[in-house]
């Protein structure tokens, strides 16, 4: 199997870096949230949740930011506060909907974090609104230039031109 990035070039350290970054700060998030958060009544996150304690928790955190920070460098800061977003996101979602956490809530946050780590590190290289700028551009037809068409009107229904008659 065969990886390319974006630019269709073969993966670069940096890339292998950020995969590496974003499994350790999913697992952390998820381990982070499993502490922070009440499970729901039932399941096996229950069990999960109920032998966690504080200082494990924390070194699990802290073992998933040096990771980041040992192979990303500087970028373990925007990866954190993505890391952080989507926690927060995920777990305020499924507190709403369904009262706690579940093994799915925590597959979940595990997930997003994933994605959104490789998503800052993808429009890092990009300017801001590059996105924006490709769907917004007007697309030519297939067969090629735009041509502009002009219809003339029946002659039936046409006025005589009074420049034409003399």
């Amino acid at each position: 199997m065969t990886w390319t990035s974006n630019t269709g070039s073969r993966p670069t350290g940096a890339l292998f870096a950020t995969f590496l970054a974003a499994h350790a700060l999913g697992r952390a998030s998820a381990v982070v949230a499993m502490t922070a958060t009440p499970a729901v009544e039932s399941g096996l996150g229950v069990s999960a949740a109920s032998s966690l304690r504080p200082v494990p928790t924390c070194i699990g955190l802290v073992a998933g930011i040096a990771t980041t920070a040992l192979v990303c460098g500087w970028w373990v800061v925007p990866f954190v506060g993505a890391a952080i977003a989507g926690t927060t996101a995920v777990v305020v979602l499924a507190v709403r909907k369904i009262g706690g956490v579940a093994g799915d809530v925590l597959g979940t946050v595990e997930q997003i974090v994933e994605c959104l780590v490789m998503i800052v590190r993808d429009r890092a290289r990009r300017p801001p609104f590059d996105l924006v700028a490709v769907t917004l551009r007007p697309v030519p037809p297939r067969g090629g230039p735009a041509r502009t068409v002009t219809r003339r009107r029946s002659t039936a229904t046409r006025r005589p031109d009074p420049r034409r008659s003399r």
